[in-house]
Parts: structure tokens; sequence; C-alpha cells
């Protein structure tokens, strides 16, 4: 009895010593299955990566899964199998993705006539390529996706054609256009294009450059007379005008032309016009201190432009030297005028100078104070005044004849008044006023009278008997006479120029 138990005991040894060895080799089992099933999916990854050698990493993740199919696919929709294209034409290779089940596409790859592979883009069940033109010939495509356990879809075999025809294309290079400008100034600008079209701009159809959904610009540039053939450049020249009123604008330029309408790249620019400001900082007055009435002077005041416009002999920035006291000023008497245009130049940038240049011609004896100062259009004036006081010398007579025999000479005297009427039609009084005469013996003989509270002045004249002739350079009117035996008495009256 004792025997047998002894051997059950050694059969229950043995037997639990197999159970534990037939567990061990089952998990033994499983453990070696799931490194398998790992080196497998990992071979594939890797393998699938091997297969396009220029791409070992992989790209962003997809979330693109189909809820059933066993294998990934692939298809492409553009071109289209059999399609026919142009050469102007910019086609992008794309297509469709197909995930099997719980599956997510990874990475796409295809290729043109067998060439090198390029990684596409991917985004939601969709993919593409380079888009780009392609010259005249048959074209294969080829497509293929991985998905994330590494396996390969189908490849996905496409066929197009592109044709030969003519057509317009520009590519914009650079320009200069500033982003900043003043109100109302002007500025050259440059805009350089290439022709990547297969025709020739010429004249005669009609190629330029235009203003193109443009708040402002300068119209229509025409190519140049000798036109620009396929891939060459050509620089328009062009000048813009900013607008008065500051703000944010934007400009626009595009080709077109030749019966293609509008083509080509667009270029598109923002500016902002800042407002105007106007300065003028005065560097020197050459106006002689003394001259002799009568005489004619050359007057030289240079300027310096220390605003932020320009000064232009036209258009809204236009700008003269003025005369502040306008015509009732001691400048109006030498000049005559009431402002000195700029003559010889169109255009003064600030930091720049200019020299006005004019005649003057000296008044009455007296002394005078002469002021100008820059006025812009509307009277707006602006900058330092310029000023001079001038003292003007009377004319010394001619150099008495000799004496004559007595019986030979008689004296006369001839008088009168007159009057100063100004253009408002109102008698100057109180003031002085210079007129006047020839005669037998002078010519141009300066003469001064006071004009009384009552609007007269006294003239007189004493001389041998002839024709006289009395007048003023500072108004119109004159009175002519002779003298014989007695004389002649007379009134004239004087007006304003």
């Amino acid at each position: 009895m004792k025997r047998k138990m002894k051997n059950v005991g050694h059969f229950f040894n043995h037997a639990a010593a197999a159970e534990a060895q037939a567990i061990l080799i089952l998990l033994f089992i499983v453990l070696m299955l799931a490194i398998a099933v790992k080196l497998t999916v990992a071979d594939n990854i890797v393998a699938a990566a091997d297969r396009i050698s220029k791409y070992r990493v992989w790209g962003a993740d997809n979330t693109v899964t189909a809820p059933s199919g066993e294998s990934s696919a692939i298809t492409i929709t553009s071109p289209a199998d059999g399609d026919t294209r142009y050469i102007d034409e910019r086609i992008t290779v794309s297509g469709r993705l197909m995930p099997g089940q719980g599956r997510t596409i990874k990475l796409v790859f295809y290729r043109i006539n067998g060439d090198e592979w390029a990684k596409g883009q991917i985004s939601g069940d969709q993919w593409s390529g380079e888009r780009k033109r392609y010259v005249e010939g048959n074209y294969e495509i080829e497509a293929v996706a991985y998905d994330d356990l590494g396996m390969e879809s189908e490849h996905a075999v496409s066929h197009f054609a592109v044709l030969f025809r003519y057509y317009a294309d520009a590519l914009y290079v650079n320009d200069n256009i500033p982003p900043t400008m003043i109100a109302g100034d002007r500025y050259p600008c440059q805009i350089t294009f290439d022709n990547t079209g297969n025709t020739a701009w010429t004249n005669g159809q009609g190629y330029a450059l235009a203003s193109y959904s443009t708040d402002f610009g300068s119209g229509t540039i025409p190519v140049p007379a000798g036109g620009v053939a396929p891939t060459a450049r050509n620089t328009f020249s062009t000048t813009l005008s900013a607008p008065e009123l500051p703000g944010s604008y934007s400009i626009t330029y595009r080709m077109k032309g030749g019966g293609y309408g509008w083509f080509g790249d667009e270029l598109t620019r923002a500016i902002r016009v800042d407002p105007v400001v106007r300065d003028a900082k005065v560097v020197s007055v050459d106006i002689p201190a003394e001259m002799t009435e009568g005489d004619t002077y050359q007057a030289k005041i240079t300027m310096r432009n220390t605003g932020t416009g320009t000064w232009y002999t036209d258009g809204s920035n236009h700008v003269d030297l003025g005369l502040p006291d306008g015509n009732t000023g001691d400048a109006h008497k030498f000049t005559g005028k009431t402002s000195v245009p700029m003559s010889g130049i169109t255009e003064v940038r600030p930091g720049g100078e200019y020299t006005f240049q004019f005649q003057i011609k000296a008044p009455g004896p007296g002394s005078y104070g002469l002021k100008f100062r820059m006025v812009a259009k509307d009277s707006i004036w602006f900058g330092e005044q310029a000023e001079k006081v001038v003292k003007v010398n009377a004319k010394s007579g001619p150099e008495p004849e000799p004496d004559e025999p007595e019986e030979d000479y008689q004296a006369y005297v001839a008088s009168g008044n007159f009057r100063l009427i100004g253009t408002d039609g109102r008698e100057r009084t109180n003031c002085m006023c210079v007129w006047c005469y020839d005669g037998p013996l002078v010519r141009h003989n300066s003469r001064s009278s006071y004009v009384k509270k009552d609007g007269y002045a006294d003239w007189d004249i004493g001389g041998p008997n002839g024709q006289y002739r009395i007048y003023s350079d500072d108004y119109h009117g004159s009175m002519g006479f002779s003298m014989n035996n007695g004389g002649n008495k007379g009134t004239v009256t004087f007006r304003d120029k």
C-alpha cells in the first residue's frame, strides 16, 4: 500500500512538471509569434521606404481611414487617362486615396515617364503633385501609396498628351515703386517683366503693361517700338502721380494685348500717401543795395526746399516766388509783378535749391523794402521771407548846353496840373508821383511832384520853343503840347497801368 502511494506521488510530480513545461513552451511560442509579427510589420515599412530610395522619413500623419476594404488603393484623376492638354496650361497631377479597413495612408509617390519618384501631398482623401507646364509630347503618370502598416498599394497608371499652341504669358521680375509717397508728388518708376510666352509682344497688336483694378496709376505703358521677343526681358518706365488726398491706396499692373486680353503675373503694391509739408529757407539775396532811378538790374534769390514735397512748375504742388505785399508793396514797384515763376526746370526735390532770376527796374528816388516769399497754389505762403532794403538815387540831368547869344534864346515856361486815378476809379492823394517829359533838349527827363489832398499835383517845364510830351512810367496817360510865344498850360490825368 505504501509502495502504491509512492508511485502515485511520483506520477503526480511528473504530471505537474510536464504541465509546467507545456505552459512554458506555449508562452514561448506566443512570444515568438508576437516578435515575428512585429518584425514583419517593421520589415514591410522599411521595405516600403527602401523602394523609394529618395525618401526615408515619414510624412505628416494622415487621418484618412476607410470603413471597409482589405488593402489601400490610389487613383489618378487629373490628367485623366487619355486626356489632351496644351503647352501653356499649368497642370497638376492629382488623384484619390482609398485606405484599407482600419488603415491610414501615410505616403504617396508618383513619377512621369519613368523618371525619378517625387513625393506627393496628402489632403483628406486627395493627393496632388507639382503644378507646372509640360512641353509638347506624350506622358505616362505612375502613382503608388503606402499605409501605416507599410503596405504598398497597387500602382495606378494614366496617360495624357500635351499639344503645341501659341500663347502669351508674362513673369514679374522687379520694380522700384515706393511704398510711401507724398500727396501730389510725382515718382519716376520702372517695372520689369519677362516674356515667358511663345509670342512676341508688339506695338501693332496692342501689347502693353496697364493699370489693372487699381486706385491710381499711369494708365497704359506700351511695349517699345521693337517689341519684346519670347524669353526676353523688358523694363517699363512710367511716372506715378500720388493722389492729392493722404490715405492708403493700392496699385496693380498686368500685361494685356494680342487678342489674349489680360495675361501673366499681376504686380500689386500697397502704398501709403502722406500729407505734404511745405517749407523753405532763404539761401541768398543778390539785389543791389543802391540803384539809379529808371535803370534796370538783375535780381537773384536762391531758396532751399526744406519741406517734404517737391516744388513743381505746374500741377497740384506748383509753387512760385511771391510778393507778400502784392501790388501795393515796394517789390511790385521794381518788378511790376505779383510773383516770379520757376523757369528752365520742372521740379525741385526736398533738399534741393533753386535760384530765381528776374529783371527789376528802379522807380523814383527813395528808400524801399523789398520782400519775397514762397507761395503755393491757393495763395498758401510758406517758409522764410527774403528781404532787401534798396536806396534809389535820382538820375542826374544832361550836361548844360553852351550859352548862346541872348538874341537867339527865348525861355518859356509851360505848366499845369495832373491827377492820379487808380484801377478802382479812386484818386490817389497825399503821395509822391514820378513823371517825365520829352522835349527839344532832353529825353525822358524825370521830375517828381506831390499829389495834394485835393488829388492834384503841379507840373512845370522850362525850355525853348518846340514840341513837348509829359507822361508817367508808373501810370498810363500823357499830354503833348507846343510852346510858342507865351508858353502853354495844360492838365493831364494818369491812370494805373
